[in-house]
């Protein structure tokens, strides 16, 4: 009951937020990422850098085990207590930060213990729409992300200066599964490869 409260409230200030900056599309993020069916809310879940260790613990318990197994200040915590109490408030970029592991390796392995896998990534060819003369904006946010940033805003922003049938370029150190999603739900084309280790490439094309 308290977890739905909290979210329902988070939803509220996701709603508030959008009708302050006259935007229809924080309308979408809102209501896309938290399912409202009578006072069931379902929240979708995603390992990014924002990602706190009791949401860890939660929904992706190999990824959790696996950085108390790792990393060595975490190792060394054996207090319960403790541990419970540091959960709520550290997430994965303060570990990356505190660890020294770069934040795209340790989100890319936490996903790999996860059995976390980007299907379009892993089976999908290349699209017949992708095209590089279509190619109007690309954006290389991953210094955005390694300082603890995220895209959304100025990604938004490239997408709706998109001509019709032209496609807009990202580049990230992993799969910004959140914004495919809501790309996608827009009925937006989305495509993504994955060009080494710690590169990923996200292709989103305009509507006919």
């Amino acid at each position: 009951m308290e977890n739905t409260l909290v979210h329902l409230r988070l939803h509220k200030i996701l709603l508030k937020l959008a009708h302050s900056k006259e935007n229809k599309d924080y309308y979408l993020i809102a209501n896309k990422y938290f399912n409202l069916e009578g006072n069931k809310m379902e929240e979708q879940v995603f390992i990014t850098p924002n990602t706190t260790l009791s949401q860890l613990k939660v929904n992706f318990p190999q990824a959790y085990n696996f950085v108390f197994d790792n990393v060595d200040y975490l190792s060394q915590i054996k207090n319960s207590n403790l541990i419970s109490i540091m959960s709520d408030s550290i997430n994965i970029s303060m570990i990356a930060e505190y660890s020294k592991i770069p934040l795209h390796q340790l989100i890319n392995k936490l996903r790999e213990v996860s059995g976390v896998i980007i299907n379009e990534v892993e089976n999908n060819p290349r699209p017949q729409w992708l095209k590089s003369e279509s190619i109007s904006n690309s954006l290389d946010a991953r210094e955005i992300i390694m300082n603890g940033g995220h895209p959304l805003d100025q990604v938004m922003e490239e997408v709706k200066k998109l001509d019709k049938n032209k496609i807009f370029e990202l580049i990230t150190p992993f799969a910004p599964d959140p914004l495919i999603n809501i790309f996608r739900s827009q009925g937006f084309e989305v495509w993504v490869e994955q060009e080494s280790v710690n590169l990923y490439k996200t292709y989103i094309k305009n509507k006919e």
